[in-house]
């Protein structure tokens, strides 16, 4: 049952690879000619692309980190000089240094997602990992991106939560056979979603940029924790259903 599912899933993440390697390669060439209006746009596109692939990120590796990797305990992403990625050109894009020191980081990110291009076919999205991780996406998002512990700088944890909606909901598609007989609250996991999916876009403005997370007043601060922790409720089950067993 599972098997077809982390096929069809892998396939999938497959194929968003050439669209993400395109988004680096564009951040790459805006840092490279000095435009850090465009740089930070273009950061914001990719990372998103690459927030809504969580569910693979245990076929990934060290590719992960190279790509998203977080600063060491007690460092931050602009003075720790091992973290590469995103975050590592998020604090320098954000930071007002000179563009020019973003762009060795941004050429190891071009380098870093051209290489899970290539070497991610030969991988596997492991069958016994994909119910979990259907979970985890957002169960992270609480974690890290509501608390705003993964911020370096371009205070864009509402857009990252979306993307890790769209993630969750692509990482559920291919086991909704397995789950229409197993699990009732299939349909309720669908409208929590949905729900959340909503609340977030309310704060996405009209020229495209996203509200911050200290922004957000108390109220909408409550009706954020209250719809993601809706939709992890929902989604519990999810794992322990898609977790193999024998029968008799």
């Amino acid at each position: 049952d599972l098997i077809p599912a982390a096929k069809s899933y892998g396939a999938w993440i497959e194929s968003r690879l050439p669209a993400l390697l395109d988004d680096v390669r564009a951040l790459d060439a805006d840092v490279r000619a000095g435009d850090a209006r465009a740089a930070r746009r273009d950061w914001l596109t990719g990372h998103r692309e690459y927030e809504q692939l969580g569910a693979a990120y245990g076929a990934f590796g060290d590719d992960d980190t190279a790509i998203d990797g977080l600063p060491a305990a007690g460092r931050t992403a602009l003075d720790d000089p091992h973290l590469t990625g995103f975050h590592r050109v998020e604090a320098l894009l954000w930071s007002g240094v000179p563009s020019s020191r973003a762009v060795a980081p941004a050429d190891a990110l071009v380098a870093a997602v051209e290489h899970l291009r290539r070497t991610f076919p030969t991988q596997r999205v492991d069958p016994l990992d994909i119910g979990l991780r259907s979970h985890e996406i957002l169960e992270n998002a609480l974690r890290f991106e509501a608390t705003g512990a993964t911020d370096a700088g371009s205070h864009t944890a509402l857009a990252t939560i979306d993307a890790n909606i769209s993630g969750t909901e692509h990482a559920l598609e291919p086991l909704r056979s397995i789950l229409r007989t197993r699990y009732p609250g299939l349909r309720a996991t669908d409208r929590a979603l949905a729900t959340l999916r909503a609340d977030v876009e309310s704060h996405r403005r009209t020229d495209g940029s996203w509200d911050t997370l200290d922004g957000l007043d108390r109220t909408a601060r409550e009706h954020l924790d209250a719809d993601l922790d809706a939709a992890l409720e929902q989604l519990a089950p999810v794992a322990a259903i898609c977790d193999p067993r024998r029968t008799s």
